[in-house]
């Protein structure tokens, strides 16, 4: 959920869904923050359960066209599983005139307040618990034969098979439809990834040809004050032979 006006950063994905890894107390995962502008971007990010989450790093910069990730790690404990989708995390974006070299600097700009207000972005990322899955669910339908052989007459035994076949493949094809929208996501978050290299490509290139431009600019100045300089330095020395001449000849 969005809040403000043009928006400076993509944050993805969301909502966020962290997994708890084989054998570890955590659930872990990576927020991706991508810079949409030419400007630096100072983020803060608050939790609504602290005592739950760990944000690293939790108030950062982002440097223009670029992206920055935060590790998002949460306690495993049973007797917390109740707040499941209802955690969130809020995050503050602001660009500002000037360079943040590490974290420290970022603070201290939130600190200060010196960042642009006008330019303020506001994001709210639900949560996802999910587990680990151990295994790869295998989408091929398994029919055993020896049932469908045995049916013979029976023709209610005949029907329960298929219908526990069918309900078997319509969970398949849940399965499926849900790899594929995750597959999109995916292509989507890697389209906006060559996008904002685009972008970052282009904004290199316009800034190469801005200062060539301006270079070429000041020489060209400078050959035609080279220019002048000659002609005015010329007209000097023909007024200075002229009343030589003059003065040789009153003599």
């Amino acid at each position: 959920m969005e809040k403000s006006g043009a928006k400076i950063v993509l944050v993805y994905p969301t909502p966020l869904v962290i997994t708890k890894q084989k054998n570890s107390n955590y659930f872990e995962s990576k927020l991706n923050l991508s810079n949409l502008t030419n400007e630096y971007v100072i983020f803060k990010l608050y939790i609504n359960q602290r005592s739950l989450y760990s944000a690293k790093p939790s108030t950062s910069f982002i440097k223009p066209k670029e992206t920055a990730h935060v590790l998002i790690k949460r306690f495993a404990k049973d007797d917390n599983q109740s707040s499941a989708g209802k955690d969130r995390f809020l995050l503050y974006f602001y660009t500002i005139n000037k360079i943040i070299n590490d974290n420290e600097e970022a603070k201290e700009a939130f600190k200060s307040k010196i960042y642009n207000e006008s330019s303020k972005q506001e994001s709210m990322i639900y949560v996802v618990l999910k587990e680990q899955e151990n295994e790869e669910f295998d989408i091929t339908p398994q029919i055993d034969e020896n049932n469908l052989e045995e049916i013979g007459a029976d023709y209610t035994k005949g029907i329960q098979i298929y219908k526990d076949l069918n309900e078997k493949m319509r969970q398949e094809s849940n399965l499926i439809n849900q790899r594929i929208k995750e597959l999109e996501k995916a292509i989507s978050m890697i389209k906006n990834q060559q996008i904002l290299k685009e972008d970052k490509e282009k904004a290199i290139i316009d800034r190469k040809a801005k200062t060539k431009n301006n270079q070429n600019y000041h020489k060209n100045i400078m050959l035609i004050s080279l220019i002048l300089l000659g002609l005015m330095i010329g007209a000097n020395l023909a007024n200075l032979f002229n009343k030589i001449f003059n003065n040789y000849k009153t003599n």
